[in-house]
């Protein structure tokens, strides 16, 4: 999962080193970081990643959005949430899909729900919630994990990937490293 992810990062960063006078725009962005996700991913939580990213930016890139709000950051998760199903040829719960189920499902809620005219805040760290707890669950869908005495880890890298977007939306920083299960 790794590896996926920064390969994906010196992707963007190439793109953005070609002509840095020239703003990305988002679907821009997607494209980049989606092919080079889907090329360099690695393991099984790598390929599925790649899926997740890649579904946020078809939804990204059809809607023409140039900044996501609330209701659009649900949208993408769950687009993302297909698509990493979708690739699984023997989905488990258990693992970083139900994670990202769960992160789908609870930012669709929020979205719903959402007070503030954008929601994006509130529809992040909703999402953010379901991630944790359904990380949390892992261990008693998957006997495997129980025996080991660990969550599942390509879901805790996701939790760890919305936490950062959660806290980059609200701004929100911290010196401390905390647990992804909260």
């Amino acid at each position: 999962l790794y590896l996926t992810l920064d390969a994906a990062l010196d992707a963007a960063r190439t793109a953005y080193e070609r002509d840095p006078d020239t703003p990305l725009t988002m679907a821009s962005m997607c494209r980049v970081v989606s092919k080079a996700m889907l090329l360099t991913a690695r393991g099984n939580s790598g390929v599925i990643m790649s899926q997740l990213f890649q579904g946020l930016a078809q939804y990204v890139i059809k809607s023409g959005t140039r900044a996501l709000d609330g209701p659009g950051l649900a949208g993408a998760f769950v687009q993302g949430d297909v698509f990493a199903w979708a690739c699984v040829a023997e989905p488990r719960e258990g693992t970083i899909l139900s994670v990202s189920r769960a992160l789908a499902e609870a930012a669709t809620a929020a979205a719903t729900d959402a007070q503030d005219p954008d929601g994006l805040a509130s529809v992040a760290q909703a999402g953010l919630a379901g991630a944790r707890a359904a990380l949390e669950r892992t261990p008693e869908q998957l006997s495997v994990l129980a025996a080991a005495g660990v969550v599942d880890a390509g879901g805790a890298g996701l939790v760890l990937l919305v936490e950062a977007l959660a806290r980059v939306i609200t701004g929100e920083r911290t010196d401390e490293v905390e647990n992804p299960l909260g």
